[in-house]
């Protein structure tokens, strides 16, 4: 004995749709596509987050006008007067600017320390332009503690040679000041050149 065949079911191609039910459909899948994107970015999965310059306890310091001044005495008796005048900002990139000028013994010339973060290392890269110095900047590596509010900056010099800078922040009676320690070192890692640059926060 021989069963009713039964009818197979049939599934409708939103091609075969009438005009305005197939526009719906279409405007549908949009919409669920957008949704999963907006999901996928506030999750993280869809964008990096970058680093805000502005929320940490240190950087956020270096925002605003300072002046600074100090002496670097080289090994061979030398010495240099430095008297600055820069101001920190953030760029519409996200990086932290600082930028401004600096008299060097009798000379004149302009500055800037560009801290650019590397969302996949963690790390911070400046980069240190002069006006004096040629057109290639000199790449520093930011390392930062919030125990002792202090950015320590370091560059290779030569084949084993280092220039090394530490900053650190004091605030007494609301006033900031950074306290600026140079050090820089040859290929056998003897001190040729050292000193203490310290700066005064004048607007946030």
């Amino acid at each position: 004995m021989m069963g009713t065949s039964q009818p197979s079911p049939h599934f409708e191609s939103p091609l075969s749709l009438p005009a305005p039910l197939m526009k719906t459909t279409i405007s549908m899948i949009h919409l669920t596509s957008w949704l999963a994107l907006l999901f996928l970015a506030n999750t993280g999965v869809a964008q990096e987050k970058k680093f805000d310059f502005t929320k940490d306890p240190v950087f956020q310091k270096l925002l605003g006008d300072w002046k600074g001044e100090g002496t670097l005495a080289g090994s061979d008796g030398t010495t240099i007067s430095i008297k600055e005048e820069w101001t920190g900002k953030i760029t519409e990139s996200g990086t932290l600017l600082m930028s401004g000028t600096r008299q060097w013994n009798d000379e004149m010339h302009q500055f800037s320390w560009e801290f650019v973060p590397n969302p996949t290392t963690d790390l911070i890269v400046v980069a240190y332009k002069a006006s004096n110095a040629g057109e290639e900047p000199i790449r520093f590596e930011a390392s930062v503690s919030q125990a002792d509010f202090s950015i320590q900056l370091k560059a290779p010099i030569g084949s084993q040679g280092e220039l090394i800078i530490v900053n650190r922040f004091v605030t007494e009676e609301g006033k900031v000041t950074m306290v600026g320690e140079v050090s820089l070192k040859d290929d056998t890692q003897t001190e040729t050149l050292k000193g203490t640059v310290t700066h005064h926060h004048r607007h946030p």
